[in-house]
């Protein structure tokens, strides 16, 4: 029985260690880069927008705060789950927590 998988190409150490200095650089960068400064509204606004937010995930709680920071008090957030923090999930064990989730 022949099968129709491409076969598994051999990696070589100086390409694999090239690209884990890549990843390494992005993660570095995103995770020390300074906190982003939502500008406030310099006037007062005449209607407040409803925004609806789907999903409390990391994106939703930041897209919230970043709004409410901005002025907008008109939010809606919406969740599927009875829990907020999308793929990040906290669950308590005994006198301890456990964080599952985040992976990708």
């Amino acid at each position: 029985m022949q099968s129709d998988a491409k076969p598994i190409l051999p990696v070589r150490i100086s390409d694999y260690l090239s690209l884990s200095r890549i990843a390494h650089r992005s993660v570095h960068a995103c995770y020390f880069a300074p906190k982003i400064v939502t500008p406030k509204l310099n006037r007062p606004c005449v209607m407040s927008p409803k925004i609806l937010i789907v999903g409390t995930g990391a994106a939703g709680i930041a897209a919230a705060t970043r709004l409410y920071e901005a002025g907008f008090r008109n939010l809606i957030l919406l969740e599927a789950e009875r829990r907020i923090g999308g793929r990040i999930n906290t669950v308590p064990m005994g006198t301890n927590v456990m964080d599952f989730g985040a992976q990708w």
